[in-house]
């Protein structure tokens, strides 16, 4: 899924019109696993000279063998089969011909360097599948929570790279400049807050965590964010100039309003 959130700022006190403050769905693991978030219905679209099909809007390159009816989804360098996308997947090292016809030119580079399939010692990771927005946790084993310094007993869990906090009983964790807060980590229900403890903004400037100043209000890395953000940014460009991005589509162009 969409790691945005260490980094994004929250603007002001009070989220602004239209913002919205419906949690995504949340989910905590302990092992190594992937998110594979699939947008809607799967869409797929033939990929040209292959035999094979490509589900356009998935997370990561998953492809579709329409003989076999087979999913393949390419894991960084590893790879994994599943019958449905929502799985059980497996490891493979046996992929169809398809796969040795893949186009050049066409953004299948990474795809193409996990060619031919090998295979590993590694235990693979899960993989969880996701068709509404999802935000997945993965700590290395049960949370270790270390305290901050000077922040009142603020605490943040060490095994994971997502930014999650514990104050008192209270679990805080910051997605896509949003905060979440939660009372157990495996149950839920996770709720939207623009209210944290004292003890966010205390967070020393050297710490491990300190990125996260730019989503505590009120503190300097804030306000610099939000000036930051209302500050304009021009370009120029001379008319008729050809776009450097060329976007293709599945099928017509579908546009919907964003939330």
């Amino acid at each position: 899924g969409h790691r945005a959130g260490i980094g994004e700022g929250c603007r002001c006190t009070t989220p602004p019109p239209g913002f919205s403050t419906k949690p995504p769905k949340i989910v905590v693991v302990q092992t190594p696993t992937v998110l594979l978030f699939v947008n809607g219905e799967p869409v797929t679209s033939d990929v040209a000279d292959s035999g094979l099909k490509l589900v356009v809007n998935a997370s990561w390159p998953v492809f579709l063998d329409p003989v076999s009816k087979a999913y393949y989804l390419c894991q960084d360098s590893g790879w994994l089969t599943a019958k449905k996308l929502a799985g059980p997947w497996s490891v493979t090292t046996s992929l169809p011909a398809g796969f040795d016809k893949l186009p050049k030119d066409q953004g299948f580079d990474a795809v193409q360097q996990a060619l031919p399939p090998r295979a590993s010692s590694e235990p693979p990771p899960a993989i969880l599948t996701a068709n509404e927005p999802t935000e997945l946790i993965v700590t290395g084993g049960a949370p270790k929570l270390e305290a901050i310094p000077e922040t009142g007993g603020l605490e943040y869990v060490t095994n994971t790279t997502s930014p999650l906090f514990r104050s008192g009983k209270t679990w805080y964790y910051l997605v896509s400049g949003r905060w979440f807060t939660t009372n157990s980590l495996t149950k839920g229900p996770w709720t939207f807050t623009k209210d944290l403890p004292a003890g966010f903004a205390k967070i020393p400037t050297d710490h491990a965590t300190a990125a996260i100043r730019a989503s505590v209000p009120d503190t300097v890395e804030a306000r610099f964010a939000a000036l930051e953000s209302s500050l304009p940014t021009k370009t120029k460009t001379a008319v008729g100039t050809k776009a450097p991005v060329e976007v293709s589509y599945a099928g017509e162009a579908k546009f919907e309003p964003v939330s």
